[in-house]
């Protein structure tokens, strides 16, 4: 092969790398973000089977609306005093209403989760640090109508609530299938272009962590190929300022750990705990 075609090769080489790493980068928000629009047949399910299932919407910046769902639980059969909230945050290729189809798993809880911005019916387009700061909002706008707020994350939720942790008081924190930050993520999935870098914003669950004392529950999937279990273990390692339970779901991965009879036997467990 002469020395010609070696540098036409090199030449093409260079241009395809450079071409992907350029691709990433304005097509970044296509690439990372799964939005999906309601189910409309959770929606009839979950009507048919608890009355009280509602759609509500909140705007946590002009021209922005959310919208997600609401199960409230009470106390008493008058309705005047309401069970805890668990407040969700849902994953990438998630419309929150799948979360509800889990209720009778937490029966003494009142659930309530909002779409992120571009999912379900909410306006907007995906950004992380729309994002966390919108996440911030609900909480804020939650807290003064509820004495008790439990956070639950899955997946990119998981970084969505250490995000509030770390800035609000919770109860308790839910994270299921968590990671370390986004950018890690991005980075071991492409290893040899610096995609990391070329993220505009990321969320960094490990220096969250610091700030955060609530009890916390990491729900980890063995055989995770989208969050690789290295990235659950560099979160359960960062700083926390208060209890940590790590518990490893074996033989499942990123999505069948969710509909598993031990992870929610966790998420019980660890819900009956923080609610004494």
């Amino acid at each position: 092969m002469s020395i010609q075609i070696y540098k036409r090769i090199i030449v093409i080489c260079v241009l395809l790398y450079v071409g992907v790493i350029t691709a990433f980068f304005f097509l970044q928000e296509k690439l990372l973000f799964h939005p999906l629009p309601v189910i409309n047949e959770n929606i009839t399910h979950l009507k048919k089977n608890h009355p009280d299932f509602q759609k509500i919407s909140f705007s946590p910046v002009s021209g922005i609306d959310l919208h997600g769902w609401f199960l409230p639980r009470w106390d008493d059969v008058h309705k005047k005093r309401m069970k805890p909230l668990m407040l969700y945050f849902g994953g990438n290729n998630e419309e929150v209403s799948t979360f509800f189809l889990f209720a009778e798993r937490m029966p003494n809880w009142s659930l309530i989760s909002f779409n992120y911005r571009g999912y379900g019916d909410s306006t907007g387009h995906p950004d992380l640090d729309a994002f966390s700061s919108d996440a911030l909002a609900i909480f804020d706008h939650l807290s003064g109508m509820h004495e008790s707020i439990a956070l639950f994350g899955r997946s990119l939720g998981t970084g969505v609530v250490t995000h509030v942790a770390a800035h609000r008081d919770a109860t308790g924190i839910i994270l299921l299938t968590p990671y370390d930050s986004i950018r890690s993520i991005v980075q071991d999935t492409l290893p040899i272009f610096p995609v990391g870098s070329l993220l505009t914003n990321d969320i960094d669950s490990t220096t969250n962590a610091v700030g955060i004392v609530e009890p916390t529950l990491l729900i980890v999937a063995e055989l995770d190929t989208i969050v690789p279990i290295s990235h659950a273990e560099a979160l359960q390692s960062a700083g926390w300022q208060g209890d940590v339970t790590y518990t490893l779901i074996p033989n499942e991965d990123h999505n069948t750990i969710y509909v598993q009879e031990e992870t929610w036997q966790a998420i019980q467990t660890f819900i009956t705990g923080i609610l004494r």
